[in-house]
């Protein structure tokens, strides 16, 4: 709740919230039930509603966006990850690319150099 409220009626709202009765309240807090009552009509004005019903409905309602905002703010974070690493894939995929290009103009000169060695040992042999 965003309502400035005293501990007690802090206190009582989340009672109510999550489901406890006046009756049951003030049983577990050792008060009167009209006390509570009291509390509640207090802090429904604080808020802004008019009964508990539509302080549960509308808290839901908060609970629901906020959990939205940050399962929107998760699946965000998720994409920039992503975004980075398919940047860092390509440059790893360019870079592999070089290699293999450098590999390939390395290939032809280390062929003839093997085959050369291959002749002159072969020469060698027959001498």
């Amino acid at each position: 709740m965003n309502a400035e409220l005293t501990p007690r009626e802090e206190e009582i709202a989340l009672a109510l919230l999550a489901g406890e009765t006046p009756k049951q309240i003030a049983a577990r807090l050792w008060i009167g039930r009209e006390t509570v009552k009291t509390h509640t009509r207090h802090l429904l004005a604080k808020a802004g509603y008019s009964s508990i019903a539509e302080m549960r409905l509308g808290e839901a309602i908060k609970e629901r966006d906020t959990e939205m905002r940050l399962a929107e703010d998760r699946a965000e974070k998720a994409e920039a990850r992503i975004e980075e690493l398919e940047k860092t894939m390509g440059d790893v995929i360019r870079l592999a690319e070089q290699v293999f290009a450098t590999a390939r103009l390395w290939t032809s000169p280390m062929t003839e150099l093997r085959q050369a060695i291959e002749h002159a040992q072969a020469a060698l042999r027959r001498e």
